[in-house]
């Protein structure tokens, strides 16, 4: 999921700046058609160019008084509304800036824009938004449709009062009816001349949308500040940027200064961006000059560290040419940063676990040291930390860290979103130059990590869908499946199971069919859609019985679903032999089946009683294994990798003859040194699921007799390092026959032991008369032989079934 990261240098007083941005996804398709480009020159023309219109200076000048920005982050709308607190002062000139996405620059259709109610003047109202086809005097349309539009909205501001800009979609016009007119964000920019704190400053407003793109090496941009500056009467020189559409993956160098490098590490996840740096130790008396790029490292712009688009639309400097106050210390909050151990691909905020929140405070003045200050982190208005800072040298930084365990997590699409003001001096400690730019605010996007079990995330465990007393069994065979990848390349997928596949005695009743198909790889937005057909019976997706679905959750690969689809196919189950068949349906067919499991249950009054619990789920598991960093590089450890699966019911311990569990786990060893476990109450086993390389699906059975308790059994499905997915946990308790012997228990002490195996030897060579003979007879051939001794101990540590005389 993107989230939006803000960190606004601290502004002099006339500067207003809103930091409460939401997530903004970067809309970019596939090209299919390049289109002809010419360089633009100043000024930059509306209309459309791939490349974009270069960031040009549309007003510069001086004022008593201030320069009000203020922005509508990206909400993921067809309409936008955003609330300006213009101050009191004579307004000089105020534009107001919006986006809307496109889709494509083939798509096109109606957008209505209002500011204080009107509609109808200063060319406000409804826009044909027509992408490479655009001809709108006041809309810049790039790349795969982004418009970015201005007015002039001078003689509309509300000075001193709340002035609102609405932005809606109306409808579509392309043939496809595919226009998306999403509204990317609102900006306005206004300047007013006295008002109740002015400063004597000097602006440059420079606008465009400057479409940095790999199509054409467009890797950089630069935009000018004309004319010459008194560098000495600056004591504060803020650059306001506006990015359409940001960096992803995060590009930390792409904003530089008169050649000097700023900070960009904010500016992430294809966001709407505003941010503001504090550029006065960068001034120069003339040629200032702002340059941007796309690219991590710049030239080489490889695709693994640049942003394939980015827009940059504003570029606004303003400098506080106020008689200065004497020399003090500047203290700054230059960087917030989560996660930074974790690898780039995993540096999100997760529930339930432990993050890391990094704030970079720096003394800006780089003549005057400071004394000790705190540093305070407060997120959500609620959770409050103190760091204390013994002083810090001019000009130097210094890292300041929290840790913070949020409660609640969300998906990519609806993360759980918390607000964090960091600032620097919070206690006002320390004397500055200035006194308002000690305070950096951030939107924390919480998410729940699929690689941890659901337990972790607010989801289920691996719960009982049944539980059943009988006389009779379970069997299951996962027939002739076989891992099949995803692709359009293929539409059904087949499995068969013959008669040896279930071993069902003639006297037997199937009491229940369950069948369970397997797969992953599903990132379709409405999910997967398919109909599987059983010896020529038709289910469609209503007829599933249960679905359980897992997915990441967040970043890349977030929303590629695995899943268990459930399937009652008792009517339609056949003893000699049974087919299952797997149907894409659908545009989107992009989805992976590792294959089906039958699962039957049979009533048999020949059988001995058995207690039989189905337990069934999806969830991904992954940690980073064992011996390696306690939270892993994806913030996932082996505790947090573990599915549950809990059976509730009562058992009679002394009657119990065996027990067994059988988990299935598909993608089970997923690649060489890949380690799991398997708990059962206190019983343990390790690298238990063997697969191929996270191919197959993988089924285990443990006897797990010794650990069972008389309530509340439960098993524990553990990655240790393995990519792996836990669906399903069968348990079948076994009773002793009614009023007979315990089959082994050769000495009659109600037990099987090592002993009775000892005993029969003692039996054979000894001349040892045993207390039950029939017991020793463990594999009901009419005879006592080493082979029954042997037996006994295969029973006792493999999990061998004992069958004597009596069952």
């Amino acid at each position: 999921m993107e989230k939006t990261g803000k960190n606004s240098a601290k502004s002099f007083d006339q500067t207003f700046l809103k930091f409460d941005a939401q997530t903004l996804q970067k809309f970019s398709i596939p090209i299919a058609v390049l289109v002809l480009l010419t360089a633009l020159s100043t000024p930059a023309l509306a209309g459309y160019n791939f490349n974009g219109f270069p960031v040009t200076t549309r007003t510069n000048g001086t004022v008593h008084g201030g320069v009000f920005i203020d922005y509508e982050p990206w909400a993921g709308s067809e309409t936008l509304n955003g609330s300006f607190n213009v101050p009191n002062g004579n307004i000089k000139w105020a534009y107001l800036y919006t986006g809307v996405w496109g889709g494509t620059e083939r798509y096109g259709g109606w957008v209505n824009v209002t500011f204080n109610g009107d509609s109808n003047n200063n060319g406000l109202g409804p826009i044909w938004l027509r992408g490479q086809n655009d001809t709108n005097p006041n809309v810049w349309c790039s790349g795969h449709g982004k418009h970015w539009m201005y007015y002039n909205v001078t003689n509309l501001i509300n000075a001193g009062s709340t002035n609102i800009a609405n932005v809606s979609k109306i409808n579509e016009t392309d043939p496809a009816k595919q226009f998306d007119g999403r509204v990317y964000g609102i900006v306005l920019v206004v300047v007013y001349e006295g008002g109740n704190n002015p400063k004597d400053l000097r602006y440059w407003i420079n606008d465009g949308s400057d479409a940095l793109n790999h199509v054409y090496d467009y890797d950089a941009g630069t935009t000018y500040f004309d004319g010459t500056v008194n560098t000495s009467n600056v004591s504060v020189a803020n650059l306001t940027m506006v990015h359409l559409t940001a960096y992803e993956p995060e590009v930390d160098d792409g904003l530089e200064f008169n050649g000097n490098i700023l900070d960009t590490s904010m500016v992430v996840n294809d966001d709407f961006e505003m941010n503001t740096w504090d550029v006065t130790n960068y001034m120069a008396s003339s040629g200032n000059d702002a340059w941007y790029t796309r690219c991590g490292v710049y030239p080489t712009c490889s695709d693994s560290d640049s942003d394939k688009y980015i827009n940059i639309c504003n570029a606004i400097l303003v400098l506080d040419e106020t008689p200065s106050q004497p020399a003090q210390p500047d203290l700054n909050v230059t960087a917030i940063k989560l996660n930074p151990d974790y690898n780039p691909e995993h540096r999100e905020l997760f529930a339930n676990e432990s993050n890391t929140i990094n704030a970079t405070i720096t003394n800006l003045d780089t003549n005057n040291n400071s004394n000790a200050f705190n540093v305070s982190f407060e997120i959500a208005g609620v959770n409050t930390w103190e760091v204390r800072v013994n002083g810090l040298a001019a000009g130097a930084s210094t890292n300041v860290t929290i840790n913070w365990t949020p409660a609640r997590g969300g998906t990519l699409l609806s993360p759980v979103n918390y607000s964090l003001n960091v600032t620097a001096d919070c206690d006002g400690e320390v004397s500055e130059t200035n006194e308002t730019n000690n305070a950096s605010t951030k939107t924390l996007a919480v998410y729940n990590n699929g690689y941890k079990g659901k337990r972790y995330t607010g989801g289920s465990d691996v719960e009982t869908e049944q539980m059943d007393t009988i006389n009779g069994s379970l069997v299951y065979s996962k027939g002739d499946s076989a891992y099949q990848s995803g692709g359009n390349f293929w539409t059904s997928y087949t499995v068969q199971w013959t008669s040896g596949d279930f071993s069902i005695p003639v006297t037997a009743a199937v009491k229940k069919a369950r069948l369970y198909v397997y797969y992953c790889w599903d990132s379709s937005t409405g999910g997967i859609n398919a109909n599987v057909t059983f010896n020529g019976q038709n289910y469609t997706m209503s007829d599933l019985d249960a679905h359980y679905k897992d997915a990441k959750g967040y970043k890349s690969y977030h929303n590629h679903k695995s899943g268990t689809m459930t399937y009652n196919v008792t009517s339609d189950f056949s003893r000699t032999a049974n087919t299952a068949t797997f149907t894409k349906l659908g545009e989107y067919k992009k989805i992976a089946i590792f294959g089906m499991v039958l699962v039957v249950v049979y009533e048999d009054t020949n059988e001995t009683q058995r207690v039989i619990w189905i337990n069934e789920d999806c969830d991904i598991l992954d940690a980073l294994g064992e011996g390696s960093d306690p939270t892993g590089f994806i913030g996932v450890n082996e505790t947090e990798a573990t599915a549950y699966a809990p059976f509730s019911g009562t058992i009679d311990i002394p009657k119990v003859d065996s027990a067994t569990l059988i988990t299935v786990v598909p993608a089970g060893d997923s690649g060489s040194g890949n380690e799991d476990r398997l708990y059962f109450n206190t019983g343990q086993w390790d690298d238990v699921w063997n697969g191929a390389q996270g191919k197959d699906i993988c089924i285990n059975e443990a006897n797990v007799k010794g650990y069972l308790q008389s309530d509340n059994n439960l098993a524990r499905i553990q990655s240790r390092g393995d990519y792996m997915t836990a669906t399903n946990a069968f348990l079948v308790v076994k009773y002793k026959a009614a009023g007979g012997s315990t089959c082994g228990d050769v000495n009659g002490d109600g037990y099987v032991t090592i002993y009775d195996s000892s005993l029969i030897l003692l039996y054979l060579f000894k001349g040892y008369t045993l207390e039950d003979e029939l017991a020793a007879d463990v594999n009901n051939d009419g005879y006592i032989t080493i082979y029954d001794s042997s037996l006994i101990l295969l029973y006792l540590f493999k999990g061998y079934e004992l069958h004597c005389p009596w069952e």
